[in-house]
């Protein structure tokens, strides 16, 4: 079984989004492992809450992770650095 990862920016029921929901169905599931990450545009309460909610779980390291590549994304000067930055913070699937 192979391993797909889709990662998109948002689900807003769109071109691309029907287009992706197209594509999953039209892959047999017994040959494929899909896992489908949305990256939405949270703002700085919902980036907070996440340093607090590993903080609070003692994740200090995620945490510090999470408010570093928040503010690099920020500062970056593309649209590409800034996607570069938010990708560190994906979960690792391997």
């Amino acid at each position: 079984m192979k391993k797909v990862v889709i990662v998109i920016r948002s689900m807003i029921i769109g071109g691309i989004e029907k287009s992706l929901i197209s594509l999953l169905e039209s892959m047999p599931n017994d040959n494929f492992d899909v896992t489908v990450l949305v990256m939405g545009n949270g703002d700085e309460k919902s980036t907070i809450e996440k340093i607090m909610n590993n903080m609070k779980k003692t994740k200090f390291i995620t945490a510090f992770k999470i408010a570093s590549y928040t503010l690099l994304a920020k500062r970056a000067a593309t649209m590409y650095e800034q996607e570069e930055y938010h990708s560190k913070m994906l979960p690792n699937f391997r």
